[in-house]
């Protein structure tokens, strides 16, 4: 499994991210590659399908399942909004969630 946390240099929310991330991993004993990818320009944001720092992806899929349709990519700072709150880093829900379907999606291609 590898978790992407795509960011901007000087995102003051992406190391809040990666603790985050490596707190749900260790917590639920998953093991993931977990690559930290900078984004320089316009151009890479346009690239990478970047939505704003900091930006999770597991297996390629973003943590945040409302936004996998955007198309707004670009050098600019990620709200996540689940309910009425929003924060400057996806909910350890989100993170779970979308461990768990590559943990589940992982093992259908065991069997």
């Amino acid at each position: 499994m590898i978790v992407d946390l795509l960011y901007f240099q000087g995102c003051p929310n992406h190391e809040p991210a990666r603790i985050l991330v490596q707190s749900v991993l260790a917590e639920n004993g998953i093991e993931a590659d977990i690559r930290e990818i900078e984004i320089t320009n316009v151009m890479d944001a346009q690239a990478q399908r970047f939505l704003g720092s900091p930006t999770v992806r597991v297996d390629g899929v973003d943590v945040d399942s409302s936004a996998r349709a955007r198309t707004q990519f670009g050098l600019m700072c990620r709200v996540y909004r689940e309910g009425h709150r929003a924060t400057s880093v996806p909910t350890r829900d989100m993170i779970m969630h979308a461990l768990r379907r590559a943990v589940g999606e992982l093992g259908k291609s065991d069997g």
